[in-house]
Protein backbone atom coordinates (compact mmCIF):
# COMPACT_ATOMS: atom_id res chain seq x y z
CA UNK A 1 0.00 0.00 0.00
CA UNK A 2 1.36 3.36 -1.15
CA UNK A 3 1.82 5.98 1.80
CA UNK A 4 1.10 9.29 0.16
CA UNK A 5 1.64 12.25 2.27
CA UNK A 6 2.54 11.09 5.39
CA UNK A 7 5.41 13.10 6.04
CA UNK A 8 3.21 15.81 6.89
CA UNK A 9 0.05 14.06 8.42
CA UNK A 10 -0.82 11.12 10.79
CA UNK A 11 -2.40 8.47 9.59
CA UNK A 12 -5.42 6.74 12.25
CA UNK A 13 -6.15 3.45 12.22
CA UNK A 14 -8.99 2.56 14.11
CA UNK A 15 -9.30 -1.42 15.16
CA UNK A 16 -10.87 -2.82 18.04
CA UNK A 17 -8.75 -2.14 20.66
CA UNK A 18 -7.43 1.18 19.87
CA UNK A 19 -6.49 3.72 17.42
CA UNK A 20 -3.12 2.83 15.66
CA UNK A 21 -1.56 6.33 15.02
CA UNK A 22 1.18 6.47 11.98
CA UNK A 23 3.35 9.02 11.39
CA UNK A 24 6.39 9.92 8.84
CA UNK A 25 9.50 10.97 10.15
CA UNK A 26 12.42 11.42 7.51
CA UNK A 27 10.74 9.92 4.96
CA UNK A 28 10.20 6.51 7.16
CA UNK A 29 6.84 5.36 8.52
CA UNK A 30 6.30 5.10 12.07
CA UNK A 31 3.44 3.73 14.56
CA UNK A 32 3.32 4.76 18.03
CA UNK A 33 3.43 2.02 20.42
CA UNK A 34 3.23 3.20 23.72
CA UNK A 35 1.37 6.26 24.53
CA UNK A 36 2.41 6.34 28.16
CA UNK A 37 6.18 5.02 27.46
CA UNK A 38 6.59 6.99 24.73
CA UNK A 39 7.73 4.51 22.11
CA UNK A 40 7.26 3.53 18.55
CA UNK A 41 7.75 0.68 16.11
CA UNK A 42 8.97 1.33 12.59
CA UNK A 43 5.62 0.88 10.23
CA UNK A 44 5.13 -0.58 6.97
CA UNK A 45 6.93 1.16 4.48
CA UNK A 46 5.83 -1.25 1.63
CA UNK A 47 5.32 1.18 -1.38
CA UNK A 48 7.53 4.31 0.00
CA UNK A 49 9.27 5.50 -2.87
CA UNK A 50 10.62 8.19 -0.44
CA UNK A 51 12.93 5.52 1.63
CA UNK A 52 17.28 6.19 0.87
CA UNK A 53 18.86 3.01 -0.43
CA UNK A 54 21.52 3.37 2.61
CA UNK A 55 19.03 3.72 6.25
CA UNK A 56 20.03 4.66 9.45
CA UNK A 57 17.51 4.69 11.62
CA UNK A 58 17.39 7.22 15.01
CA UNK A 59 16.85 6.20 17.93
CA UNK A 60 14.68 8.72 18.81
CA UNK A 61 11.88 10.47 16.31
CA UNK A 62 9.05 13.10 16.85
CA UNK A 63 5.64 13.76 16.31
CA UNK A 64 3.29 16.85 17.73
CA UNK A 65 6.60 18.08 19.57
CA UNK A 66 6.83 15.27 21.60
CA UNK A 67 10.00 12.59 21.38
CA UNK A 68 9.46 8.92 21.36
CA UNK A 69 12.27 6.30 21.50
CA UNK A 70 12.33 3.26 18.41
CA UNK A 71 12.35 0.12 20.26
CA UNK A 72 10.98 -2.28 17.31
CA UNK A 73 11.06 -2.61 13.93
CA UNK A 74 7.71 -3.95 12.65
CA UNK A 75 6.18 -6.63 11.04
CA UNK A 76 6.79 -6.33 7.31
CA UNK A 77 8.28 -2.56 7.91
CA UNK A 78 10.68 -2.84 5.20
CA UNK A 79 8.76 -5.41 2.97
CA UNK A 80 10.12 -6.16 -0.56
CA UNK A 81 11.84 -2.57 -0.38
CA UNK A 82 14.01 -3.66 -2.96
CA UNK A 83 16.07 -0.37 -3.05
CA UNK A 84 17.64 -1.01 -0.03
CA UNK A 85 21.26 -1.85 0.47
CA UNK A 86 22.60 -1.06 3.77
CA UNK A 87 20.26 -0.70 7.31
CA UNK A 88 21.56 0.31 10.57
CA UNK A 89 19.10 -0.61 13.24
CA UNK A 90 19.53 1.65 16.95
CA UNK A 91 20.44 0.44 19.88
CA UNK A 92 17.07 0.75 21.41
CA UNK A 93 15.65 -1.99 19.60
CA UNK A 94 14.56 -5.20 20.95
CA UNK A 95 12.68 -6.79 18.31
CA UNK A 96 12.42 -7.10 14.30
CA UNK A 97 9.44 -8.51 13.46
CA UNK A 98 7.86 -10.66 11.11
CA UNK A 99 9.37 -10.36 7.61
CA UNK A 100 10.71 -7.08 8.49
CA UNK A 101 13.18 -7.32 6.02
CA UNK A 102 11.79 -9.91 3.57
CA UNK A 103 12.44 -10.21 0.29
CA UNK A 104 14.75 -6.92 0.47
CA UNK A 105 16.54 -8.74 -2.41
CA UNK A 106 19.27 -5.56 -3.33
CA UNK A 107 19.70 -5.46 0.66
CA UNK A 108 23.56 -6.46 1.01
CA UNK A 109 24.95 -5.28 4.95
CA UNK A 110 22.20 -4.44 8.27
CA UNK A 111 23.52 -3.47 12.03
CA UNK A 112 21.67 -5.37 14.61
CA UNK A 113 22.31 -3.54 17.64
CA UNK A 114 23.24 -5.70 21.26
CA UNK A 115 19.78 -4.59 22.67
CA UNK A 116 17.53 -7.03 19.85
CA UNK A 117 15.75 -9.93 21.49
CA UNK A 118 13.93 -11.50 18.89
CA UNK A 119 14.64 -12.34 15.16
CA UNK A 120 11.02 -12.66 13.86
CA UNK A 121 9.67 -15.46 11.83
CA UNK A 122 11.06 -14.70 8.09
CA UNK A 123 13.17 -11.27 9.02
CA UNK A 124 15.32 -11.51 6.32
CA UNK A 125 13.48 -14.27 4.15
CA UNK A 126 15.13 -14.16 0.30
CA UNK A 127 17.43 -11.16 1.42
CA UNK A 128 19.41 -12.96 -1.20
CA UNK A 129 22.70 -10.45 -1.30
CA UNK A 130 22.90 -10.36 2.15
CA UNK A 131 26.67 -11.18 2.37
CA UNK A 132 27.19 -11.08 6.13
CA UNK A 133 25.48 -10.84 9.66
CA UNK A 134 26.62 -10.47 13.02
CA UNK A 135 23.91 -11.66 15.36
CA UNK A 136 24.21 -10.26 18.74
CA UNK A 137 24.83 -11.63 21.96
CA UNK A 138 21.30 -10.34 23.31
CA UNK A 139 19.08 -12.07 20.86
CA UNK A 140 17.34 -15.46 22.52
CA UNK A 141 15.25 -16.55 19.61
CA UNK A 142 16.29 -16.79 15.90
CA UNK A 143 12.40 -17.37 14.04
CA UNK A 144 10.93 -19.51 11.65
CA UNK A 145 12.81 -19.35 8.35
CA UNK A 146 14.04 -15.80 9.48
CA UNK A 147 17.16 -16.01 6.80
CA UNK A 148 15.73 -18.58 4.34
CA UNK A 149 16.90 -18.23 1.06
CA UNK A 150 19.96 -16.33 2.10
CA UNK A 151 21.99 -17.43 -0.55
CA UNK A 152 24.72 -14.54 -0.32
CA UNK A 153 25.05 -15.84 3.39
CA UNK A 154 28.12 -18.19 3.58
CA UNK A 155 28.54 -18.31 7.19
CA UNK A 156 27.27 -17.08 10.90
CA UNK A 157 27.82 -17.73 14.31
CA UNK A 158 24.77 -18.42 16.33
CA UNK A 159 25.55 -17.09 20.01
CA UNK A 160 25.29 -18.65 23.46
CA UNK A 161 22.33 -16.28 23.99
CA UNK A 162 19.73 -18.04 21.91
CA UNK A 163 17.52 -20.60 22.97
CA UNK A 164 15.54 -21.26 20.37
CA UNK A 165 15.84 -21.24 16.13
CA UNK A 166 13.06 -22.44 14.92
CA UNK A 167 11.75 -24.65 11.99
CA UNK A 168 13.77 -23.36 9.07
CA UNK A 169 15.58 -20.16 10.49
CA UNK A 170 18.11 -20.86 7.48
CA UNK A 171 17.06 -23.16 5.12
CA UNK A 172 18.66 -23.12 1.78
CA UNK A 173 20.63 -20.46 2.75
CA UNK A 174 24.19 -20.41 1.44
CA UNK A 175 25.80 -21.31 4.54
CA UNK A 176 29.03 -23.10 4.50
CA UNK A 177 29.89 -22.77 7.99
CA UNK A 178 27.99 -22.45 11.47
CA UNK A 179 29.04 -22.30 15.26
CA UNK A 180 25.40 -23.08 17.01
CA UNK A 181 24.76 -22.24 20.27
CA UNK A 182 25.80 -24.24 22.60
CA UNK A 183 22.55 -22.94 24.83
CA UNK A 184 20.27 -24.29 22.00
CA UNK A 185 18.27 -28.04 23.01
CA UNK A 186 16.33 -28.59 20.03
CA UNK A 187 17.59 -28.45 16.31
CA UNK A 188 13.83 -27.82 14.99
CA UNK A 189 12.83 -29.65 11.45
CA UNK A 190 14.50 -28.35 8.04
CA UNK A 191 16.59 -25.25 10.01
CA UNK A 192 19.69 -25.75 8.10
CA UNK A 193 18.18 -27.79 4.77
CA UNK A 194 20.21 -27.54 1.63
CA UNK A 195 22.73 -24.99 3.12
CA UNK A 196 25.97 -25.25 1.66
CA UNK A 197 27.99 -26.82 5.21
CA UNK A 198 30.85 -29.16 4.67
CA UNK A 199 31.21 -29.88 8.42
CA UNK A 200 28.91 -29.52 10.89
CA UNK A 201 29.53 -29.87 14.88
CA UNK A 202 26.00 -30.56 17.42
CA UNK A 203 27.02 -28.66 20.79
CA UNK A 204 26.71 -30.03 23.87
CA UNK A 205 23.46 -28.49 24.73
CA UNK A 206 21.36 -30.44 21.84
CA UNK A 207 19.47 -33.20 23.44
CA UNK A 208 17.15 -33.60 19.53
CA UNK A 209 17.76 -33.32 16.09
CA UNK A 210 14.48 -33.34 14.34
CA UNK A 211 13.53 -34.85 10.91
CA UNK A 212 15.13 -33.04 8.05
CA UNK A 213 17.26 -30.54 9.79
CA UNK A 214 20.08 -30.92 7.65
CA UNK A 215 18.65 -32.52 4.90
CA UNK A 216 20.07 -31.95 1.46
CA UNK A 217 23.24 -30.35 2.55
CA UNK A 218 24.84 -32.28 -0.80
CA UNK A 219 28.60 -30.75 0.35
CA UNK A 220 28.50 -32.35 4.07
CA UNK A 221 31.32 -34.75 4.58
CA UNK A 222 31.58 -34.50 8.58
CA UNK A 223 29.29 -34.51 11.17
CA UNK A 224 30.24 -34.63 15.50
CA UNK A 225 27.59 -35.32 17.38
CA UNK A 226 28.48 -34.32 21.07
CA UNK A 227 27.58 -36.81 24.22
CA UNK A 228 24.49 -34.59 24.93
CA UNK A 229 22.03 -35.91 22.13
CA UNK A 230 19.32 -38.53 22.89
CA UNK A 231 17.32 -38.39 19.53
CA UNK A 232 18.09 -38.24 16.04
CA UNK A 233 14.67 -38.36 14.13
CA UNK A 234 14.58 -39.40 10.85
CA UNK A 235 15.59 -38.04 7.48
CA UNK A 236 17.90 -35.35 9.75
CA UNK A 237 20.67 -36.10 7.02
CA UNK A 238 18.38 -37.40 4.39
CA UNK A 239 20.13 -36.24 1.21
CA UNK A 240 23.63 -35.46 2.88
CA UNK A 241 24.79 -37.48 0.12
CA UNK A 242 28.95 -37.23 0.68
CA UNK A 243 29.12 -37.87 4.16
CA UNK A 244 32.37 -39.89 4.58
CA UNK A 245 32.66 -39.80 9.23
CA UNK A 246 30.82 -39.51 11.78
CA UNK A 247 31.71 -38.59 15.12
CA UNK A 248 29.07 -39.64 17.73
CA UNK A 249 30.39 -39.27 21.16
CA UNK A 250 27.38 -40.06 23.50
CA UNK A 251 28.27 -43.73 25.29
CA UNK A 252 24.65 -44.40 24.85
CA UNK A 253 23.55 -44.69 21.60
CA UNK A 254 21.07 -41.94 20.44
CA UNK A 255 17.33 -42.94 19.72
CA UNK A 256 17.43 -42.67 16.19
CA UNK A 257 15.50 -43.13 13.03
CA UNK A 258 17.06 -43.73 9.85
CA UNK A 259 18.53 -40.23 9.95
CA UNK A 260 20.86 -40.88 6.93
CA UNK A 261 20.45 -41.93 3.19
CA UNK A 262 21.00 -45.73 2.95
CA UNK A 263 24.19 -46.01 0.95
CA UNK A 264 25.79 -43.52 3.71
CA UNK A 265 26.01 -46.80 5.77
CA UNK A 266 28.35 -48.47 3.64
CA UNK A 267 30.51 -45.24 2.58
CA UNK A 268 30.92 -43.61 6.26
CA UNK A 269 32.52 -44.62 9.05
CA UNK A 270 31.02 -44.53 12.13
CA UNK A 271 33.86 -43.02 15.29
CA UNK A 272 32.09 -43.82 18.56
CA UNK A 273 33.73 -43.99 22.36
CA UNK A 274 35.71 -47.09 22.74
CA UNK A 275 33.71 -48.46 25.67
CA UNK A 276 30.51 -48.18 23.36
CA UNK A 277 31.21 -49.94 20.13
CA UNK A 278 29.72 -53.08 21.34
CA UNK A 279 26.38 -50.97 22.35
CA UNK A 280 26.53 -49.25 18.59
CA UNK A 281 27.33 -52.25 16.81
CA UNK A 282 24.14 -54.44 18.65
CA UNK A 283 21.57 -50.63 18.03
CA UNK A 284 19.40 -49.71 15.58
CA UNK A 285 20.10 -48.14 13.37
CA UNK A 286 23.84 -47.74 14.16
CA UNK A 287 24.48 -51.43 13.59
CA UNK A 288 23.84 -50.37 9.95
CA UNK A 289 27.18 -48.90 9.27
CA UNK A 290 29.28 -51.02 7.35
CA UNK A 291 32.47 -49.27 9.56
CA UNK A 292 32.44 -48.34 13.17
CA UNK A 293 35.43 -47.39 14.73
CA UNK A 294 36.51 -46.17 18.39
CA UNK A 295 38.27 -42.07 18.91
CA UNK A 296 42.80 -43.69 18.54
CA UNK A 297 43.69 -43.28 21.67
CA UNK A 298 46.87 -41.63 22.52
CA UNK A 299 47.22 -42.96 26.38
CA UNK A 300 49.13 -40.10 27.54
CA UNK A 301 50.87 -37.53 25.69
CA UNK A 302 50.35 -37.39 21.84
CA UNK A 303 50.98 -40.12 18.45
CA UNK A 304 51.66 -39.84 14.90
CA UNK A 305 48.22 -40.53 12.66
CA UNK A 306 48.94 -42.99 9.34
CA UNK A 307 48.68 -39.62 7.25
CA UNK A 308 52.27 -38.68 9.54
CA UNK A 309 50.82 -35.68 11.36
CA UNK A 310 52.32 -35.68 14.19
CA UNK A 311 50.59 -34.17 17.22
CA UNK A 312 52.05 -33.73 21.08
CA UNK A 313 51.94 -32.16 23.98
CA UNK A 314 54.25 -29.47 25.42
CA UNK A 315 54.53 -27.27 28.65
CA UNK A 316 50.38 -27.25 28.41
CA UNK A 317 50.18 -26.79 24.62
CA UNK A 318 49.27 -28.79 22.09
CA UNK A 319 51.77 -29.65 19.37
CA UNK A 320 50.64 -30.25 15.59
CA UNK A 321 53.64 -31.25 13.20
CA UNK A 322 53.12 -32.08 9.77
CA UNK A 323 50.26 -29.57 8.28
CA UNK A 324 50.27 -26.71 6.47
CA UNK A 325 48.31 -23.40 7.21
CA UNK A 326 45.51 -24.19 5.79
CA UNK A 327 44.75 -27.71 7.32
CA UNK A 328 41.80 -27.17 9.65
CA UNK A 329 42.41 -28.82 13.51
CA UNK A 330 39.55 -29.12 15.69
CA UNK A 331 39.57 -30.17 19.70
CA UNK A 332 36.83 -31.30 21.60
CA UNK A 333 36.75 -32.01 25.37
CA UNK A 334 35.01 -35.74 26.28
CA UNK A 335 31.68 -33.94 26.39
CA UNK A 336 31.68 -33.45 22.80
CA UNK A 337 31.97 -29.83 23.16
CA UNK A 338 34.67 -28.14 20.47
CA UNK A 339 36.81 -25.90 22.46
CA UNK A 340 39.41 -25.03 19.14
CA UNK A 341 38.57 -24.59 15.55
CA UNK A 342 41.31 -22.92 13.41
CA UNK A 343 44.93 -23.50 11.37
CA UNK A 344 47.24 -23.22 14.32
CA UNK A 345 49.78 -26.01 14.70
CA UNK A 346 50.29 -24.62 18.06
CA UNK A 347 47.26 -24.90 20.66
CA UNK A 348 47.74 -23.08 23.80
CA UNK A 349 44.90 -21.93 26.56
CA UNK A 350 43.05 -24.90 26.69
CA UNK A 351 42.23 -25.99 30.40
CA UNK A 352 44.28 -29.10 31.58
CA UNK A 353 42.16 -32.51 31.11
CA UNK A 354 41.68 -34.77 28.07
CA UNK A 355 40.96 -33.73 24.45
CA UNK A 356 39.97 -35.10 21.71
CA UNK A 357 42.15 -33.89 18.32
CA UNK A 358 41.01 -33.69 15.22
CA UNK A 359 42.96 -33.21 12.44
CA UNK A 360 42.65 -34.52 8.47
CA UNK A 361 39.31 -36.70 9.37
CA UNK A 362 41.70 -38.64 12.26
CA UNK A 363 41.21 -38.13 15.87
CA UNK A 364 43.47 -38.38 18.63
CA UNK A 365 42.86 -38.79 22.52
CA UNK A 366 45.64 -35.93 23.99
CA UNK A 367 45.99 -35.45 27.92
CA UNK A 368 47.41 -31.42 28.93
Amino acid sequence: MLKLGFIINALITTTNASAIVEFGYNDVLYYIHSENDKTVFVGDNVGNTRLKTELEIPAEVTYNGITYKVIGIGDKAFYECRELKTVIIPNAVTTIGNKAFSDCTGLTSITIPNSVITIGDGAFEACSELASITIPNSVTTIGEDAFWGCSGLTSVIIPNSVTTIKNGAFCKSGLKSVTISNSVKTLEPCTFEGCGLTSVTIPNSVTTIKDGAFAGCWDLTSVTISSSVKTIEKEAFAECRNISSIYCYAITPPQAGNFVDYQIYYDCTLYVPEESIELYKSKSPWRKFYTIETVESTGIDGATTSDNVSISVNDGSIMINGIDGNTKVEVYNLSGELVYSGTDNVIQNIPQGVYIVKVNNKSIKIRL
